[in-house]
């Protein structure tokens, strides 16, 4: 995959299309609307919007996140648990509602349930100055 939308430096990147074609790779480029050139040198090209050179990248990024989620879809992989995403454990779950917040994300109910200072891990002799 190379994302050879128009930027300064495209004709470097254009280099190194041609080194990884000539060992023998297949590249598909995603290239700028109108950008004629990158067509001869990547065996498929996905066409992106012509915007300012520093926008590019935001367009370039919708086809490389669809070609991975049809990927991942094609190989039976669920898409929506990543594979190095967090696993919940069972005794993370026992603090979280069924809003699937932690505990201490949840809203106190009423005041007479608010923490003490002692609870907060201050002592009542030094008020609400925070420990040294």
């Amino acid at each position: 995959m190379a994302v050879a939308t128009d930027s300064p430096v495209l004709e470097k990147l254009i280099s190194n299309i041609q080194e990884v074609r000539a060992r023998g790779a297949r590249v598909i480029g995603i290239a700028t609307e109108g950008n004629l050139e990158i067509g001869q040198h990547c065996d498929e090209v996905v066409r992106v919007p012509s915007t300012h050179w520093l926008l590019n990248p935001l367009l370039a990024v919708v086809p490389l996140q669809l070609l991975a989620y049809f990927i991942a879809t094609r190989r039976g992989l669920n898409v929506d648990q990543p594979r190095n995403s967090p696993r919940p454990s069972p005794s993370s779950d026992a603090g979280r509602s069924l809003m699937g917040l932690p505990a201490w994300l949840q809203p106190l109910p009423d005041a007479a349930q608010a923490a003490s200072p002692r609870q907060l891990g201050r002592s009542s002799s030094t008020g609400s100055q925070p420990r040294r």
